[in-house]
């Protein structure tokens, strides 16, 4: 027989709490205890019971968790929580001051009254029934929740001998209009929570570039590949207007990095240029190390350092070279000096060289910043790299 399901409007709720009283069930079992405890009396359309389960949990009074199920599945499983427990006391206490009464003056029972629904694919079943959960994730664990319990279903009326197609039917017409049941959840899964989420983890990872600069100088680098002095780390020679010649007898590229203060330090190239020419009538041969330094600056709403100007050298033999600000005010010839030659959003490319060289037997050259408790080392391995004739 057949119920008009409205008489048990506002019932559905201590139900469902009734079940959970014995113990955590999952939502087709729900249905399935629900059914055999009322001897079919009640016949709850398995497409309301999500939205009621999940209004159930926002309210604190069932708490859901996953849970693997033998077939590999994860199965989501409610508990009574004790505000629950408190509402059902309360409900079951109306219910029965109710039903007396009602039975008082026609000594009837209550039934329910199911109806058909167009027959439709699991799938689309499902994707209409949380199509009003607007928030993504969210959308995608209602509707697997909802495949799940329905594929349950399935499999056990076709254990029981249904055919496949009269149990898809079967298992359809339980489950209730799908549209119904998604302005049901529509309006319990609020998508504010969801998407203030988001919008967090997206300022939180633009203050982590910014504001700690993670992230490689090379990748935020917006400098050309040549410099004004690209010249004088390329193998070929070079003649001066007098004559002389600049001949390439070392390259490398360390790429070694130093940080202080959320600045990035990379020393990129390094190539050392021997001089032959004349100055005055007299012979004159030298030889010079250049050098190109970026500096990531993570912070572009700052200025850019202009740090690099303290930078010393020494090598491994002992030999210090000189800072270009400390040689000009300690009145000493300067031998490290430099330039920025270009600005990027977050990065600034520096030419720098060693003049009056003494190296050429060194192992290595360090450019150093030690002021101010910091302690900044960028080294170049002089007995790697290129040696050229």
């Amino acid at each position: 027989m057949k119920f008009d399901r409205s008489l048990t409007s506002g019932s559905n709720a201590m139900l469902v709490l009734s079940l959970l009283k014995d113990g955590d069930k999952y939502g087709y079992e729900m249905v399935q205890e629900l059914m055999r405890r009322s001897q079919n009396v009640f016949e709850l359309k398995e497409g309301t019971l999500y939205p009621l389960l999940h209004s159930l949990e926002k309210a604190g009074e069932v708490q859901a968790y996953d849970k693997p199920a033998s077939n590999g599945r994860e199965r989501r499983y409610y508990h009574l929580t004790e505000k629950g427990a408190v509402r059902l006391d309360k409900k079951v206490k109306e219910w029965k001051a109710f039903s007396d009464g009602v039975n008082a003056v026609i000594g009837a029972s209550v039934v329910l009254e199911g109806r058909e629904m167009e027959v439709k694919r699991f799938e689309r079943w499902c994707e209409i029934a949380s199509s009003k959960v607007r928030y993504g994730p969210d959308r995608k664990k209602v509707s697997a929740e909802l495949q799940a319990h329905m594929e349950d279903r399935l499999a056990e009326l076709m254990a029981e001998g249904v055919e496949r197609d009269e149990a898809e039917k079967s298992v359809l017409r339980a489950m209730g209009d799908a549209g119904e049941t998604a302005v049901m959840l529509g309006k319990i899964h609020n998508p504010f929570w969801g998407y203030l989420l988001v919008a967090v983890r997206l300022v939180l990872a633009a203050v982590l570039v910014l504001a700690l600069g993670k992230l490689p100088s090379y990748l935020i680098m917006i400098a050309p590949k040549d410099s004004p002095s690209q010249e004088l780390f390329e193998a070929e020679p070079i003649t001066d207007v007098n004559g002389g010649i600049s001949t390439r007898t070392f390259y490398a590229e360390p790429m070694s990095q130093g940080s202080s203060d959320g600045y990035t330090f990379t020393l990129t190239r390094a190539a050392l240029r021997h001089y032959t020419g004349s100055a005055e009538g007299e012979a004159v041969e030298s030889d010079v190390m250049f050098l190109s330094v970026d500096v990531f600056n993570p912070r572009p709403w700052a200025e850019n350092s202009d740090i690099l100007r303290e930078f010393y050298a020494v090598d491994s033999l002992g030999h210090v070279y000189q800072a270009h600000n400390r040689s000009i005010y300690g009145g000493e010839k300067p031998v490290l000096s430099g330039n920025p030659y270009h600005s990027g959003w977050m990065t600034v490319t520096w030419d720098m060289w060693l003049s009056s060289y003494q190296s050429q037997k060194a192992e290595w050259i360090e450019l150093r910043y030690d002021m101010a408790g910091r302690d900044i080392r960028l080294r170049i391995d002089l007995t790697g790299g290129e040696a050229d004739e």
